[in-house]
């Protein structure tokens, strides 16, 4: 019984081996997905019916201070009057006069260096990076239960078969 234990603590050891496989190899294809998702996003960022698409990207580019997929001129490309969102403005100062009017949404391509300057594909990237090395270094110390299991399941086993006697 205790063997089968250890089998199935085995295989649960190789799943998990699988993830971080697959995690690490497949980490390109997700930031290609990140891409793709900002861009989707931002072309749908006024729309009415795509509210949750204003949130998300107020919420990325405020939280990550970053603008756009790579960089303002993003938002430069599809925006009919020019405009840039406020969430890509670093709020420095809080003059309501100048051209970062807290009132508005918006704030103006004027003075780039009131922008963010990186893209917020390139923040993510780099959070990814930074991150994937962790998720997979906790991923592999928990695989080392199950191998701690299936271990102490056959020493466990096997001392129990060792204390019965053959009768002859």
């Amino acid at each position: 019984m205790l063997n089968i234990y250890a089998t199935f603590l085995l295989i649960t050891l190789f799943a998990i081996i699988t993830l971080v496989a697959y995690i690490y190899s497949y980490r390109a294809q997700l930031a290609q997905g990140v891409d793709e998702g900002l861009r989707y996003d931002i072309h749908n960022y006024n729309k009415s019916s795509h509210r949750n698409h204003v949130l998300s990207i107020d919420a990325i580019q405020e939280k990550l201070k970053c603008c756009g997929v790579n960089g303002y001129k993003d938002w430069l490309l599809i925006s009919p009057k020019k405009q840039i969102p406020r969430s890509c403005c670093m709020r420095q100062n809080n003059n309501h006069n100048d051209h970062n009017d807290h009132n508005n949404n918006w704030c103006r391509p004027e003075n780039s260096t009131d922008l963010y300057p990186s893209g917020c594909s390139i923040r993510l990237k780099e959070i990814l990076n930074e991150n994937i090395s962790l998720l997979a270094s906790i991923i592999t110390g928990v695989a080392f239960f199950p191998i701690f299991g299936a271990i102490l399941s056959c020493c466990l086993a096997n001392s129990k078969r060792s204390r019965y006697e053959i009768l002859i």
